[in-house]
């Protein structure tokens, strides 16, 4: 099994620092359009995708062993505790949808039940059909698909949610992270995480090619004007998230991993980033809980709902500072959080860490 890379628990910590801050931004201005907020959407789109890859990173490590020996006993065993974890993510997201009508655990759970049927697949392949993925969505606009079937846009809700044709339009096509395209992200993961991150050519080659990609699209947005393409190509904005928010945030989502596994390597014994290390393995707590409790204290409190971005933004770093203090209390006790360790009890899986 390969050494734990705590990069990657840095990476997901920052990304979900700022998930929460888009979140509570979402919340707390949905009246006020979906465009306020001073460039959140942009990174929310951003992080998002970078919690993805890091999900299709994290099975391939779990996979590593039963791949690189070969033994279909092992492959078998890793398939199961990749669709338990499929299938808790999923009900817990559905649960969760209740409250969240945002939540990206119910698709992150849909994600894992496809990828447990590629872990094994060569990487040429994963890459391939991740990049069949990119071109589905636009093909099916194309096709005459309606982004905008079962939104109102206003309240940023999904009316049709739960009868079959909206829920599998929205899981597949039109939802806050349709499949199409975004698991076009974890099939990056897992193809990512079978390189030597250690290796500084490696790392250089990654953040060069992330920042080739972010430049070409950002060029491409401005200068690509024509209707013809731009129905295909889109803009970097995350909804409706057609190739060029794609290959954006693919762009950044490498820069992002190689910054977060170099800081981790060079200030390993720093405090500060010892603990956002732990933060990132409190991930799926902390996405719960600030939505239960974060967002659901404030509209005990009549805050929500208010159109203010200071409020919003000030009411995440308070909660976010709240959180700490309680990772800080966790680290001293334990390993992994609440919901993590549930998560590994129901796949199955023992070992620590």
């Amino acid at each position: 099994m390969p050494q734990r890379i705590t990069g990657f628990d840095l990476a997901r910590a920052i990304a979900m620092l700022v998930m929460v801050l888009v979140n509570f931004k979402v919340a707390m201005l949905s009246g006020a359009g979906v465009d306020s907020g001073f460039g959140l959407d942009l990174l929310d789109g951003r992080a998002a995708a970078v919690f993805v890859t890091l999900a299709g990173i994290g099975l391939s490590l779990l996979s590593a062993k039963a791949r690189l020996q070969g033994s279909l006993a092992l492959q078998q065993q890793a398939r199961r505790q990749v669709l338990r974890r499929a299938v808790f993510l999923f009900i817990v997201g559905l649960g969760f949808v209740t409250v969240w009508p945002a939540d990206i655990l119910h698709y992150y759970g849909v994600m894992l039940a496809l990828a447990s049927l590629l872990l094994f697949w060569r990487g040429s392949l994963l890459l391939s059909l991740a990049l069949v993925v990119v071109l589905a969505f636009p093909f099916a606009l194309w096709l005459g698909v309606d982004y905008n079937a079962g939104w109102h846009w206003p309240s940023l809700t999904y009316p049709e949610f739960w009868s079959w044709a909206g829920f599998s339009r929205n899981l597949w096509l039109n939802g806050f992270h349709p499949l199409l395209p975004w698991f076009s992200f974890l099939l990056l993961g897992l193809w990512l995480g079978r390189l030597n991150w250690q290796h500084k050519a490696v790392q250089w080659w990654l953040c060069l090619a992330g920042g080739g990609l972010v430049l070409l699209t950002e060029a491409l947005a401005r200068f690509c004007t024509d209707p013809q393409w731009s129905a295909w190509l889109g803009t970097t904005s995350p909804m409706p998230p057609l190739p060029l928010y794609v290959c954006s945030a693919i762009g950044s989502t490498l820069i992002w991993l190689v910054l977060a596994v170099k800081v981790a390597s060079l200030y390993a014994s720093h405090p500060l980033v010892q603990q956002l290390e732990h933060l990132g393995r409190l991930a799926l707590t902390l996405y719960l809980t600030h939505i239960l409790f974060g967002l659901g204290i404030l509209e005990a409190l009549g805050l929500l709902q208010q159109a203010s971005l200071p409020l919003a933004v000030g009411s995440a770093c308070v909660y976010l500072m709240l959180f700490g203090l309680f990772s800080v209390w966790h680290r001293r006790h334990f390993k992994s959080g609440p919901v993590e360790w549930c998560l590994r009890k129901v796949a199955g899986v023992t070992r620590s860490g």
